[in-house]
């Protein structure tokens, strides 16, 4: 019996990653022509052959169907809708350059909520954190936008983890590690303390720290926001490796969760590997 016809008869998520490539599989099909690297994956990950210019088609029925499979057997639901609800506010992101770069806060409010119905079955959860009275924005109404949709990521994030008692600790962690992130990331780019104070932090994000951070608008304060033990750029890893350490039963939350973020980065490293074999990106970027 192959590996993934033994993850699936054995009804186990932990079992269902032996059929994870290697990250050197991965690594090795940058350098390789387009043809070889659809035929490995036809071999491995895929199953039937597909063409390369299939690729994110395929990878997103793929990752639809891994959700689907955790959302019926695991009674933890909670980390499926922690999963979409990222790839939901991904999708907002993809529609910030439909929005004006100069709007008054009732303007960028108003297009927020608009962009909301974009997240699907989460328009829901996100509309109350785009609801005026918004600031006003003499900066960039995008980058306001951005900065918005990144807090209210994390914010219905730590909503939907509340009701999963297991998932406290990491979810506490991937709070600190994204506003580590996306706080160095401004204070490197030069972004206004107070665009991040009133369109991130907002009084409610790591209030203590933002107060710190604003007031001492360092990359060394940012770096304080960052959990115990994450490197910075490594962020997906960090969290990556604490649910690695969780322990439970086939199918508890915090087995899905290893398996799904394991499933994710795998997604993740394959699309590198394989628009770095179409030359749309240098191949060492994927080592």
């Amino acid at each position: 019996m192959n590996p993934e016809a033994w993850c699936f008869a054995s009804g186990a998520a932990t079992g269902r990653e032996a059929a994870f490539l290697t990250n050197r599989a991965i690594e090795e099909m940058a350098v390789l022509a387009p043809a070889e690297v659809a035929l490995r994956l036809a071999r491995s990950w895929f199953g039937p052959a597909e063409p390369l210019a299939q690729f994110d088609r395929v990878a997103r029925e793929r990752r639809d169907r891994e959700l689907e499979y955790f959302a019926k057997v695991s009674p933890a639901g909670t980390v499926v809708d922690l999963v979409r609800l990222g790839l939901a506010a991904d999708q907002l992101r993809a529609g910030l350059s439909a929005l004006p770069d100069a709007a008054s806060g009732e303007e960028l409010a108003a297009a927020l909520q608009a962009l909301a119905l974009r997240a699907g079955r989460f328009y829901e959860e996100f509309l109350p954190e785009f609801a005026p009275p918004l600031p006003a924005c003499d900066v960039s109404a995008r980058l306001a936008a951005s900065l918005l949709i990144d807090a209210a990521e994390l914010a219905v994030s730590e909503r939907l983890a509340a009701a999963e008692e297991s998932l406290h600790s990491w979810s506490a962690a991937r709070t600190r590690a994204m506003a580590g992130k996306i706080s160095l990331r401004a204070v490197r780019l030069g972004t206004p303390k107070d665009l991040l104070s009133k369109f991130f932090f907002r009084d409610r994000l790591l209030p203590e720290l933002a107060k710190e951070l604003t007031q001492d608008y360092r990359e060394a304060t940012a770096l304080r926001l960052y959990p115990e033990g994450c490197i910075p750029g490594r962020e997906e890893q960090f969290l990556l490796s604490l649910a690695e350490e969780s322990k439970g039963q086939p199918f508890s939350a915090a087995v899905v969760l290893r398996y799904l973020l394991g499933y994710l980065d795998q997604e993740r490293r394959i699309r590198i590997a394989v628009y770095a074999a179409l030359g749309k990106i240098p191949a060492r970027e994927v080592a």
